[in-house]
């Protein structure tokens, strides 16, 4: 068995101690957002909660993924959820329970994903 310079470890069991934590991190998301989609079919919380932590959840399952193919439609889903973010906050700020600001972060994050989407789809 080797191990590094720092312990008795192999490298190896390092790089599946992160896999284990970014899974561990996707699940405990995964229950937020269905606890979140109860709350709000309850109207205890709002659209934008839920929408802000399947976000959450999108970028655990990029993190997770393995291939190409795979972060594409990540990358997709996420993109049509921050479609919806942005238009409920449009909508806020047309009743006047918000501001501008928020429909601009909403559609900077949107716009930031787009681009990685792009990104992602020019890599052959």
């Amino acid at each position: 068995m080797s191990t590094n310079c720092f312990g008795d470890e192999p490298p190896n069991s390092h790089l599946q101690r992160v896999q284990e934590l970014l899974q561990e991190r996707h699940d405990v998301l995964a229950q937020r957002v269905e606890m979140l989609e109860v709350l709000f079919k309850g109207s205890v919380v709002s659209p934008i909660d839920v929408s802000k932590a399947r976000d959450e959840l999108f970028a655990a399952k990029l993190e997770l993924a393995q291939s190409r193919d795979e972060r594409v439609a990540i990358l997709k889903e996420q993109v049509a959820n921050l479609q919806q973010i942005e238009k409920y906050c449009q909508v806020l700020v047309e009743r006047g329970v918000a501001n501008m600001s928020d429909v601009l972060e909403a559609k900077s994050n949107r716009l930031r994903v787009e681009i990685e989407l792009e990104r992602t789809l020019s890599k052959e």
